[in-house]
């Protein structure tokens, strides 16, 4: 596995992780993946956890948004 001099952005989605399995495959690894979390809601768009401390609230927000983009029925 070589590890390629890059940072990658990466909003969390079915395109987003294909993206990163295609870099996999090709024995590929970027040196860096930072994960954009949403501060807002995506339906209400009123902020998360405002009442919690910060690195609660990434969490929370990590785990909201997991939840809701990654839905299938």
């Amino acid at each position: 596995m070589k590890t390629l001099p890059l940072t990658v952005l990466v909003h969390e989605g079915p395109i987003a992780r294909a993206y990163l399995v295609t870099l996999r495959q090709f024995g590929f690894r970027p040196e860096r993946i930072v994960l954009m979390i949403y501060c807002d809601d995506l339906v209400s768009r009123k902020p998360i956890g405002r009442w919690l401390p910060h690195t609660w609230r990434l969490a929370y927000a990590e785990r909201l948004h997991n939840q809701r983009l990654n839905y299938w029925p």
